[in-house]
């Protein structure tokens, strides 16, 4: 399996777009986290929205605030499994124009 996540993080006072390819311990810890948040008390099928959750949830970094960001801030966009089936490119493209 293969999950990617896109990022947008803070380094010498700009924003710069990331991609970042999951290890194995990772997409452990991403799916670990989306079925756990997913039935918490309800029964139905994970979706997209359950996975971009659990990735925020562990890798958006703040340390220096909304209005005073500092290097290594990070803040998810979205994210991308094999099995899903919408590109996550253009929800990456949207999320960029509306961030």
């Amino acid at each position: 399996m293969q999950i990617v996540v896109f990022t947008l993080q803070f380094k010498n006072g700009v924003w710069k777009e990331y991609k970042h390819n999951c290890n194995s311990e990772e997409i452990d810890a991403v799916i670990e986290s989306t079925t756990a948040r997913t039935f918490e008390g309800r029964y139905r099928a994970v979706n997209h929205a359950d996975y971009v959750a659990a990735v925020n949830y562990l890798f958006t970094v703040t340390r220096g605030g909304a209005g005073n960001p500092v290097d290594g801030d990070t803040l998810v966009l979205d994210v991308q499994g094999d099995e899903e089936s919408a590109p996550a490119a253009g929800h990456f493209e949207y999320a960029l124009k509306h961030a």
